[in-house]
C-alpha cells in the first residue's frame, strides 16, 4: 500500500457515498491529496480527513493565494495554487526557449514560487546565487567548451 489517497470528486459526490473515506483506509493513510473544484469542498474535506487521522499529511488544490494562505496556516502540508502553477510552469518554458539555462530557470521559478509564500515562510532568507539572466556570450561560450 502506498499510503496515499487522492480525492478530486466533490464532497456532494462524496457524502452521496457513505463510508467513502472509511473504506479509503484515511484513518491509516500518510497522505492525502485534495483536488476538489471548490474552497469550501476542499475545508471540509480537510476537516473530516483531520476528525479521522489527524496527523495525515496533506496536499491541497486551491484557487487563490488567500486560501492557499488560509490552508497553510491551518496545517496543510502543501496548498497549490493551480493558476499560479501553470504560469510557472509556462514561465519555465519560455525561459529555457530563450536559451536560458535549465538551472538558472529553476532558479528564477523557485524565486517566483517563493514570492508568493506566507509571512513566515518568506523570512527564512532570500536565495542565494539568483543568476543574471540575460545572455553573456563569453560566459555562455565558455560553458560549452
Amino acid at each position: 500500500m502506498l499510503g496515499a489517497i487522492m480525492i478530486g470528486k466533490s464532497l456532494a459526490a462524496i457524502r452521496q457515498t457513505p463510508g467513502i473515506l472509511d473504506a479509503a483506509s484515511l484513518s491509516t493513510a500518510r497522505r492525502l491529496v485534495i483536488t476538489t473544484p471548490g474552497a469550501h469542498q476542499a475545508r471540509r474535506l480537510v476537516e473530516a480527513a483531520r476528525a479521522l487521522n489527524p496527523g495525515v499529511d496533506m496536499v491541497v488544490r486551491t484557487h487563490s493565494d488567500a486560501e492557499r494562505r488560509r490552508l497553510e496556516d491551518d496545517g496543510v502540508g502543501l496548498a497549490v495554487t493551480g493558476e499560479r502553477e501553470l504560469a510557472l510552469g509556462m514561465t519555465f518554458y519560455a525561459l529555457r526557449s530563450l536559451g536560458v539555462r535549465e538551472g538558472e530557470a529553476r532558479v528564477f521559478i523557485d524565486t517566483a514560487r517563493a514570492e508568493g509564500r506566507t509571512d513566515a515562510e518568506r523570512h527564512v532568507g532570500p536565495v542565494q546565487g539568483t543568476p543574471e539572466l540575460r545572455h553573456h556570450p563569453d560566459r555562455d561560450a565558455a560553458d560549452l567548451s
